[in-house]
């Protein structure tokens, strides 16, 4: 399973930082991080993950957009919630200097192959 007090936490944590920010379908941009963070919690518990895991897998997902779209920074996830959420977000994180879409979802791809499975859910 997973902790509800961590998933709470990271979750108030996103919800501040996105704020007033909209889905393209004009909902509160809190709607997409729930529904990636629901598939998520499914796969970890299909994958029968230990806790630590599930919640850094947690964590990530409900975290996945603060660096890019919530100008959070890579230290400030560090210090709240540690190196492993941080650098998990962090590969999540598309490089907007690279030029086109199809370079940026390569980047993606291989940071991700870096991580844990965890992250990679």
């Amino acid at each position: 399973m997973f902790s509800q007090e961590n998933y709470i936490e990271v979750l108030n944590f996103a919800a501040l930082a996105h704020g007033e920010q909209k889905t393209p379908k004009g909902l509160p941009y809190i709607a997409h991080i729930t529904c990636v963070a629901m598939e998520v919690i499914n796969a970890c518990e299909k994958s029968k993950l230990d806790e630590e895991k599930t919640n850094t897998a947690i964590s990530c997902a409900l975290l996945h957009d603060v660096i890019e779209d919530a100008n959070i920074t890579y230290d400030e996830l560090y210090v709240k919630f540690g190196n492993e959420v941080a650098d998990g977000v962090e590969a999540l994180t598309k490089n907007k200097t690279l030029d086109s879409k199809q370079e940026q979802m390569r980047d993606s791809i291989e940071k991700l192959l870096a991580q844990p499975y965890e992250v990679q859910m």
